[in-house]
């Protein structure tokens, strides 16, 4: 692998200070608290984070908070090697390389998200804040022998707090530059003496934008969210748990423009290149765009002991309504405008039998439902290119008006067994058929288009499996190898502008992926430095890539590609009152195959084309080459109370957009601090900024032939205090 000589040194820098700065410190101290263990539930069962042979990265909620990590859409900002692409409202999931730029009904995430065990079916679904998270864990590589419909590139597990008998509330407030407000509060209470309920609220407004839109003189990226949500737990025996939780959250922006990273855009109105004013956050559009997404939802999970075995059954409702616009050609003149009204709801039922504790053989067994629908209602195209190109009337829209249903079942089993006194075999099979139907129909002048109506269906099945052997060196350290094979299921394309007919909109084959992975684990000094450590290696077939086509997203499938790389895990406490972590992933995505691949280029008159063409080994986009957060925080105690430090890192290689490897968001560094004063138990402070240097960037740009590139702008350097009380 050919990695910049700057990114290995960094990763080299860190790791001998780390080692040396421990290792001079347990000369010194032998006193000193080790670092705590961490349980996960990797295996759906909880185990340490140490025993398990599975790439995994943790966080609790005080390193949540300390390193700025306050909604989904910072995920990046810790987990290295993930990347984030937002579409219309919604988040797409990309994990050593591995995702779908599709938020459409259908398409399911290839990175699974999952609060409480409870599946989110949607990717529009999963943008929300956190006020009550216990812990956050990242599983990463193909986990659908356990989760989800198929989990190829991974599973985030969201754990938020269990209510408590004893009463108790946290209230925070935050004031923020760009006259940003930020509240939240947690409030728990036993109802009865086996009956104990919380709430949880998170409300955030700006008023002030990012930037400008010059054509309006509004402000741009203007985020408001609110979200509740509330768990009763319910204790109905000694060996039986019921679990009920309700949520409802609403995010909006001002995003979701036309602005080429060069800040230059092809005019199809007068057929010139034209220069869009102001910075990377500005704009010039007659119309705003926008995007507002409200979810809901409710499930109930019931736990069992039945002595022999654990009995977990989880069932789950959810919905969401999202609306999202943007200027087509993205000009103050109004010439083509698009819209999208997107209503989706799913429900899930998910059994599950496991080993019991004492069990020497460590197994699970389960079964998985999923019925998801979801419509475009409809998904248009307006104003005068519409009328010409389409046949809208006047004031009409062209409309794509589509429904598309799955269903999933799945059948699954793993089962780890010590074939030796320090060797263990984990064994796991899962079968899925994913049962999925298409029908819709495009509009013009409020009429249907002649042969564009369509009704199909398709069903996909698969068997995959998990084979892993483990072997414990020591009581400290833990090596393992594994191999899995991952399956993402096929789809339609809902937005099809040609029609839904089979002609028209053929399905999408499904990805299938073998991922083979050799790992250590260890913990050196008394438990005060975990370093855990793994190589991949994935061979991937038919990846599932997005592509806009007359202003409308297609999916559509590359033939293979091969991803290799290094995942890097480490956390030290050198001294009592000082923790370090270093996260670092090393990434070598290519395409080993990729006839008639979309390759863009401007043309003669400016306009940016797209062409067929040969992306054999090119990289893969969305897949940085090397990515690293490390962080520091530092705990002092005075006679007006405890401060804590906290400063962290953020690097990201240069980035390709596309897979002819044309356009490059170029290598960067986020700078973050956060200072907190605890004054007592009761009150504390916080002081923070994030992106401190105001490093500008792109988190994610996508081409628009032949406007030219759209770009999504990370944020801006922003800082504020947060007041917390506690009762």
């Amino acid at each position: 692998m050919k990695f910049s000589d700057a990114s290995l040194a960094i990763v080299a820098v860190i790791f001998s200070a780390l080692v040396g700065g421990i290792s001079a410190a347990h000369a010194q101290d032998a006193s000193i608290q080790g670092i705590e263990e961490i349980v996960i539930t990797a295996q759906r069962r909880p185990e340490p984070l140490q025993a398990v042979p599975i790439t995994v990265q943790t966080f609790n909620a005080a390193t949540l908070e300390n390193i700025g990590v306050k909604s989904t859409e910072d995920f990046a900002l810790a987990i290295p090697g993930f990347y984030t692409s937002p579409v219309a409202g919604g988040n797409a999931y990309f994990l050593r390389g591995v995702g779908i730029g599709s938020t459409s009904p259908g398409v399911e995430a290839e990175v699974s998200t999952y609060v409480d065990g409870v599946y989110l079916a949607f990717q529009d679904g999963n943008h929300f804040g956190f006020n009550n998270v216990s812990s956050i864990e990242v599983d990463k590589g193909p986990q659908g022998t356990l989760f989800g419909r198929n989990a190829t590139g991974g599973v985030i597990q969201i754990n938020t707090k269990d209510p408590q008998q004893t009463p108790s509330s946290d209230v925070e407030v935050s004031y923020g530059n760009y006259n940003n407000f930020i509240g939240s509060f947690y409030g728990t209470t036993g109802i009865t003496p086996r009956l104990a309920a919380d709430i949880a609220l998170y409300g955030e407004s700006q008023g002030k934008g990012w930037g400008t839109n010059f054509a309006t003189g509004e402000g741009t990226y203007r985020p408001q969210y609110f979200g509740a949500r509330t768990k009763w737990v319910f204790q109905a025996s000694d060996s039986t748990s019921i679990r009920f939780i309700a949520d409802y959250g609403t995010s909006a922006n001002t995003a979701g423009e036309i602005r080429p990273p060069n800040g230059t855009e092809f005019n199809e109105i007068t057929g010139q290149v034209v220069a869009i004013p102001g910075g990377i956050y500005d704009f010039n559009e007659n119309l705003k765009p926008f995007y507002k997404t409200d979810q809901f939802g409710a499930s109930l999970k019931v736990q069992s002991d039945f002595g022999w075995a654990n009995g977990v059954s989880i069932t789950s409702w959810r919905g969401v309504r999202s609306y999202f616009q943007v200027d087509g050609d993205g000009t103050p003149i109004d010439f083509l405008d698009v819209a999208l009204w997107e209503p989706q709801t799913a429900e899930t039922q998910e059994f599950q039998l496991l080993s019991a504790d004492s069990s020497k053989l460590k197994w699970v067994a389960g079964a998985f439902f999923l019925n998801e629908r979801g419509f475009n209602q409809p998904f248009a195209l307006y104003g005068p290119l519409a009328q010409i190109a389409f046949g809208a009337s006047p004031g009409g829209i062209f409309g794509i008006f589509a429904k598309q249903t799955t269903r999933s079942y799945a059948g699954y089993g793993q089962a780890t067994l010590a074939i030796l006194p320090s060797t263990n075999l984990t064994l796991g099979a899962r079968y899925t058929i994913d049962q999925q139907t298409l029908s819709g129909y495009t509009e013009a002048a409020n009429t249907i288009t002649p042969g564009s109506a369509g009704n199909q269906s398709a069903k996909y099945s698969k068997p995959t499996f998990r084979v892993s052997l483990d072997h414990n060196f020591t009581t400290a350290i833990l090596g393992y190898a594994s191999f899995n094979r991952g399956f993402h299921s096929g789809t339609f394309n809902i937005n099809s502008i040609g029609g839904l007919s089979a002609h028209d909109d053929p399905p999408v084959n499904p990805e299938v992926i073998d991922a083979y992975e050799v790992g250590v684990k260890s913990e050196w000094f008394d438990r005060r430095l975990r370093v855990n450590v793994a190589g991949f290696l994935y061979h991937y077939s038919n990846l599932q890539l997005q592509q806009y086509v007359d202003g409308a997203p297609v999916t559509t499938n590359a033939a293979a590609a091969r991803i290799k790389g290094v995942d890097i895990d480490m956390s030290a406490r050198p001294v009592a009152n000082l923790t370090l972590g270093l996260n670092a992933e090393i990434l070598d995505a290519k395409f080993t195959s990729y006839p008639g691949a979309p390759f863009y280029s401007v043309g003669a008159d400016g306009s940016q084309v797209a062409s067929p063409g040969d992306a054999s080994g090119k990289r893969m986009p969305s897949a940085p080459p090397a990515s690293l957060n490390a962080y520091a925080t530092y705990d002092i105690s005075t006679p007006v109370g405890t401060f804590s430090t906290t400063a962290s890192v953020n690097y990201t290689d240069g980035w390709y957009a596309d897979p002819g490897n044309d356009v490059r968001q170029p290598t960067y560094w986020l700078v973050n601090l956060n200072e907190k004063w605890t004054i007592n138990p009761k009150v504390d402070i916080r002081v923070w900024g994030k992106n401190l240097a105001g490093t500008r960037y792109f988190s994610d740009i996508g081409a628009d032939p032949p406007v030219g590139y759209t770009t999504y702008p990370g944020a801006p350097r922003t800082y504020g205090v947060t007041l917390g009380v506690h009762f």
